[in-house]
């Protein structure tokens, strides 16, 4: 195993290959809509590569979890999305559908109100169960996408046991705020965000990345059961 600074110098290096990424002509935004949603979580995984860079110099073992489970969500969703233009509508869909949602609890709660700018009358009655009908969805679960695109064995290593630091259910239990539960991160970080490299490059270049492909990155093709 690798040292913490052999570890935090190579996710360095990642995170300026992935900003490289971004930056390019190659990868630059097009009016394919399936392709603009795999750019988003490169961008994303280029800015959490440098935040777990700087999370781990500066020894910060329980947000460097945190965002681990972070890149993992984005590892199941992006692969979803790349893997048909289907689920890419389906994930502009779902995105829109959150942000609704959590305006809807701010109408309902009177927090805000939706007033006809010409009268000066407040809409929200009228108009709330219309944006509610046309844009709020059934959540699609990341548990779910997991297993449909047979990532479950991450989600059910990585992601399972990343949980806790999330939720903060971890009084009582060994922490990961120490130079052993950082260096056991590390890792999978770096493991996570070459699979977003991956799933990018094959993107652009309109090849097909398989399950296989990312388990074999994640060091999980061997790990019994499904």
């Amino acid at each position: 195993m690798l040292s913490t600074n052999e570890y935090l110098t190579r996710l360095h290096q990642l995170g300026k290959e992935i900003k490289r990424r971004c930056e390019s002509p190659t990868y630059s935004p097009s009016n394919d809509e399936q392709a603009r949603a795999v750019l988003h979580f490169l961008k994303r995984a280029s800015e959490l590569a440098q935040g777990c860079f700087l999370l781990g110099s500066d020894g910060l073992g329980t947000p460097l979890f945190v965002l681990m489970r972070v890149l993992c969500e984005d590892l199941f969703i992006s692969y979803w999305v790349a893997t048909s233009a289907t689920n890419a509508r389906t994930y502009v869909e779902d995105v829109r559908s959150e942000w609704a949602r959590a305006m809807l609890v701010s109408l309902k709660k009177g927090r805000a109100q939706l007033v006809q700018k010409s009268t000066g009358k407040d809409q929200t009655q009228t108009v709330a169960p219309d944006i509610k009908k046309r844009f709020v969805k059934t959540r699609t679960r990341i548990e779910e996408i997991a297993n449909k695109t047979g990532l479950g064995k991450v989600y059910d290593t990585v992601y399972r046991f990343a949980s806790p630091e999330v939720h903060g259910k971890t009084f009582g239990l060994p922490t990961a705020v120490n130079q052993a539960g950082i260096r056991a991160a590390l890792p999978g970080i770096l493991s996570l965000l070459r699979a977003e490299i991956l799933i990018a490059d094959n993107c652009v270049a309109k090849r097909t990345t398989t399950p296989e492909q990312i388990l074999s990155l994640l060091k999980l093709d061997t790990l019994a059961g499904t």
